[in-house]
């Protein structure tokens, strides 16, 4: 009786530890799914168990808390964390924004090198020639990877439908880009009747809506400039810049360019060319003949569109090239429990199963394909609202970027190809990899001037070269003769190890 009153106790005392509050323990030997915590940004509304997580959940043998922040919010909530030494297991970095070289040093990035060994193949497959070329890889072994995708390069897409309505043909050079713009101004290019169209829609919202002109005077806008005697300056130091603002001003003084275009949101600049307001439009064609073909264009007959490359003063001309990003970073945090399935998880993303999953969603349940081999694929059910989609997980987790990505084989022929045209017709400018401490104190500023002049030298009524030459004299003075210095020895030695290196 004794003996079976002990068995008792000890029964419930198990019980009691198995089923408490609800949940029961894992045998010892068969600990289960592996807890991992993944912070990304993205700016839809994905619900927290959602189908796609729940598949990497079964795939991986993890259960997978991810942290999805609002872009604009991203850096703060990491800033937060790093401050609070309470990072996530994997999570993502932008090396312009923070010193991901301190961040290593103070000991918080896992080094990567055995991990990739054996659970990272895939990942060195896509990306193995460039990590050492980071410069949070350059000290004594890989510390974050690199995506290995490139960003899309930008395409002058113009309108062949109104061409064609004014028998006209697609610009080749600065002039009749001008002839273009003016027909499709004042010529009523739709045949709708009415005077509602302008020729140019550019917004500094995304200076990118910019690229075609100042290409065509050898200029990348926006980015750092290449003088002859080796200095790397702003590109509003550039011998043609003020050739090029004074083509901006023709446009706008003759109403070409919408007048708008130094305070209008991006969205709003979209929505012009989406009501058929324009005709010409600066941005990726991922936009312009893909993603927005034909259900964000609201004319009873879609657009069609071809690309110009415009040569000028500057030469051939182009988009800006795109290089490979160094300082966009996936690491694994130095206090992961669990660095092995943190690795295996990146790993799977890199790769074109775990791409799928996470740009298209589940097969046979978000989507179905048409043709794959080509790229081309269909919506199932009530997946074909974008929302419904996106809080199902489908189109919100794909932040690995491998080479040939999901999103770039399902583009169509048209947007392929003109990306390819891009990307042949751009042109370069001194990419410097390394993080510049000039730009942590002085970018912001430095920023502020080469915008409040683009915008002030194409409406000014006053003296253009005067105004320019005091813009020019705030820039050096207010930190720019820093940059100056600090970028061009960073940019000459970063020549000197790749010619060494080759």
């Amino acid at each position: 009786m004794k003996k079976k009153l002990v068995l008792l106790v000890l029964l419930t005392l198990f019980c009691v530890s198995v089923f408490a509050n609800g949940k029961t323990e894992t045998p010892a030997g068969n600990e289960g799914p592996v807890s991992l915590t993944w912070m990304l940004y993205g700016d839809n509304t994905p619900t927290e168990e959602n189908s796609v997580i729940k598949a990497l959940e079964e795939k991986l043998g993890i259960d997978l808390t991810v942290i999805y922040v609002p872009e604009a919010d991203y850096m703060s909530k990491l800033n937060t964390l790093i401050a609070a030494r309470n990072l996530p297991d994997v999570f993502w970095m932008d090396g312009k924004k923070l010193d991901v070289v301190e961040f290593r040093d103070q000991g918080m990035l896992m080094k990567l090198d055995s991990l990739l060994d054996t659970y990272g193949q895939t990942v060195l497959s896509e990306v193995s020639d460039n990590l050492l070329k980071s410069p949070v890889n350059q000290k004594d072994g890989i510390y974050a990877l690199t995506p290995a995708s490139l960003n899309y390069t930008s395409n002058l897409s113009i309108r062949t439908d109104w061409l064609k309505n004014l028998g006209m043909t697609m610009p080749t050079n600065l002039d009749e880009l001008y002839m273009v713009l003016d027909a499709f101004s004042n010529k009523d290019p739709d045949g709708n009747g009415i005077d509602d169209t302008v020729g140019y829609i550019g917004t500094m919202a995304s200076m990118r809506t910019f690229e075609h002109i100042f290409g065509a005077f050898g200029i990348c806008v926006d980015m750092p400039y290449l003088m002859d005697n080796g200095t790397v300056t702003t590109y509003m130091k550039a011998p043609l810049y003020l050739d090029a603002i004074k083509y901006l001003r023709k446009l706008y003084q003759n109403g070409l360019l919408d007048s708008d275009f130094a305070t209008m949101p991006l969205m709003s600049a979209f929505e012009k060319l989406w009501t058929g307001r324009t005709g010409v439009f600066d941005f990726q064609n991922v936009g312009t003949t893909n993603n927005w073909m034909p259900g964000r264009y609201t004319e009873p007959i879609p657009p069609t569109f071809g690309f110009a490359v415009l040569a000028g003063p500057g030469g051939k001309g182009g988009a800006i090239k795109q290089y490979p990003r160094y300082q966009y970073y996936n690491a694994i945090a130095s206090t992961c429990k669990n660095p092995e399935k943190a690795m295996e998880l990146i790993n799977y993303l890199y790769g074109q199963e775990g791409d799928e999953l996470t740009y298209l969603g589940i097969e046979g349940v978000h989507y179905s394909w048409v043709d794959k081999e080509n790229g081309k694929f269909k919506l199932l059910n009530e997946f074909v609202d974008p929302a419904t989609y996106r809080a199902d997980g489908a189109f919100v987790y794909n932040h690995m970027w491998p080479l040939v990505n999901t999103e770039v084989r399902t583009l169509n022929k048209q947007t392929q190809e003109g990306q390819a045209f891009a990307r042949e017709h751009s042109i370069g400018y001194p990419n410097i990899i390394q993080s510049l401490d000039s730009l942590g104190e002085y970018g912001s500023t430095l920023r502020d001037i080469t915008k409040e002049a683009f915008a002030q030298l194409i409406v000014t009524k006053g003296n253009l070269e005067a105004e320019y030459k005091g813009f020019v004299e705030r820039w050096n003075n207010e930190g720019g003769l820093e940059f100056e210095k600090e970028a061009t020895a960073a940019y000459a030695a970063q020549l000197a190890a790749e010619k060494l290196s080759n």
